[in-house]
């Protein structure tokens, strides 16, 4: 049912276009944690695609922490080194494919609380996002950037 109460087709219409993944051995996958270090507290979140070398690094600050992290971790017998700038609260969420950041999101602009940083990063010495506070998110190559709107 949809928000009217009538029947709803999204799902029903997307079946035809959904295709089964064959198994996978998930063990070897699921034994490797990645082995996080950070600086300062931080959640940090890892997930490995199964067949492919993408994964998805997600970091979040806590309100009280500190808005520079650096974290070290491993996958795929890569070892990475990453320093993030992100608001208090907020935090990053980085696509890595082949060892390289290929699309990024990072919030530097916290309007609850009142933060705001200049949204930046070094993955293995790739620079990665804006030198003025604000969020920033860059998608296959295009780069965009939001800035707090002070009053």
């Amino acid at each position: 049912m949809d928000e009217n109460g009538s029947p709803c087709r999204i799902l029903a219409d997307l079946a035809s276009s959904v295709r089964v993944m064959p198994a996978v051995d998930i063990a070897p996958l699921l034994a490797d944690t990645g082995g996080f270090t950070a600086s300062t507290p931080a959640d940090l979140w890892l997930r490995v695609h199964p067949q492919k070398d993408i994964q998805f690094l997600t970091v979040l600050i806590p309100a009280d922490g500190s808005p520079q992290v650096e974290v070290q971790f491993s996958v795929n017998r890569r070892n990475h080194h990453l320093r993030l700038s992100a608001a208090p609260s907020g935090g990053a969420i980085f696509r890595l494919e082949g060892g390289k950041v290929t699309s990024y999101l990072i919030k530097g602009w916290n309007a609850f609380l009142g933060h705001t940083v200049a949204p930046h990063a070094v993955f293995d010495g790739q620079e990665l996002g804006a030198n003025l506070p604000g969020d920033c998110v860059c998608i296959n190559g295009r780069f965009y950037s939001l800035q707090p709107q002070l009053s």
